[in-house]
């Protein structure tokens, strides 16, 4: 246990110095090297510009700050990462990673074997998702997350309403509302824009009426107020049916024929 404590807060104070070297950037350059001719090539590097007419683009310094704290960071972890795995490897073990490597080390200290270890992490790990999940903080947070995706669905659904009906009005400024339109506009329009749901509607419609042309009736045929009453019909009329004149005159015609 005493090991497993020594390397956790080595870990967590080389981690701490990277923090700490990113924030001060403190950084030692590499001394120059003697290199003979050094001082001529330095001389016909300085007369011959490395690119003629081309504007040098220039950082910031806040981002030449930011970037050397990054690369800092990036380096003293990785060299953490490789202490790791050093030490993981000098005992016997043959991590893939610097995290395997930690976790087998881990493993080793409390005297298990790695795969007793990940399971229990994963169980430990499980049963506090359960825990959180089960509490009424996180059902709550789920309930409103659900609401505000229903208004954020709603609002879109609403707007793009919108949209459909002013285009449908800059063809047909006759239409209240998209409901107007009618059950099959409503069902198309949910596969498609409403203004091609529009037209869909519109030419369909089109298309049956010229399929159905007006009965124009047969030659020498009498319309419905011109043909004579059934006897059926002529039983169903009642009194008020006979105050009409037109209704009277047709019923007296009609018993007369039947009389026939």
């Amino acid at each position: 246990m005493a090991e497993n404590e020594t390397m956790s807060a080595a870990v967590e104070t080389g981690a701490q110095t990277a923090d700490n070297a990113a924030a001060s950037q403190e950084v030692v350059a590499p001394a120059a090297e003697s290199v003979p001719g050094g001082e001529q090539q330095a001389a016909e590097a300085g007369a011959q510009p490395a690119s003629e007419g081309v504007p040098k683009a220039r950082q910031s310094k806040e981002d030449n700050a930011r970037y050397k704290a990054n690369r800092i960071k990036a380096e003293a972890y990785d060299g953490i990462s490789d202490s790791v795995l050093k030490l993981a490897r000098s005992k016997g073990l043959s991590p893939k990673n610097a995290e395997e490597a930690l976790k087998m080390l881990h493993a080793e200290a409390e005297g298990k074997s790695f795969e007793e270890y990940t399971r229990e992490e994963a169980a430990a790990e499980a049963a506090l998702e359960q825990q959180v999940k089960g509490s009424k903080a996180y059902q709550d947070l789920l309930k409103r997350a659900e609401a505000d995706r229903a208004d954020a669905a709603r609002f879109r659904a609403e707007e793009q309403m919108r949209k459909d009906l002013e285009a449908i009005r800059r063809v047909d400024p006759s239409v209240e509302s998209l409901e107007s339109l009618g059950d099959e506009f409503m069902e198309a329009v949910r596969k498609m824009d409403g203004l091609s749901a529009y037209y869909m509607i519109k030419g369909k419609q089109a298309a049956m009426a010229a399929a159905m042309p007006p009965d124009t009736g047969e030659v020498g045929h009498k319309s419905n107020d011109e043909r004579d009453y059934t006897s059926e019909e002529l039983d169903r009329l009642t009194s008020k049916d006979l105050d009409d004149p037109n209704v009277f005159q047709r019923a007296l015609r009609s018993l007369a024929n039947l009389k026939k």
